[in-house]
């Protein structure tokens, strides 16, 4: 769907080097992060409103435009993605078991 390369180094990375970074920060309407709770309409909807960005240019970005990240809260943000993922990846089961 993205391309699968970061946009601003065009390097080619781990799925898990990724991230979402939304091209306009005011139609954000939640964060990739949080997808657990959402439907999938939804989340491509929000993806599509964003670059596909190695976490390294993702960082940097950020930094230019004098916003840090943290370290405890990339931390938290990890966390929230491995929930996320074990979530879709159990939703998927359960989409394919009721199909069949």
């Amino acid at each position: 769907m993205h391309g699968g390369k970061c946009v601003k180094c065009h390097g080619i990375f781990h799925h898990a080097a990724y991230d979402f970074h939304h091209r306009d920060p005011s139609q954000k309407h939640f964060h990739l992060t949080a997808l657990y709770d959402k439907k999938w309409d939804r989340l491509v909807a929000e993806a599509a409103k964003c670059d596909l960005i190695c976490s390294n240019c993702h960082r940097v970005m950020h930094y230019e435009e004098g916003i840090i990240v943290f370290p405890s809260k990339a931390t938290t943000m990890l966390a929230s993605r491995r929930k996320a993922r074990l979530n879709y990846q159990q939703d998927q089961a359960n989409y394919r078991n009721n199909r069949e």
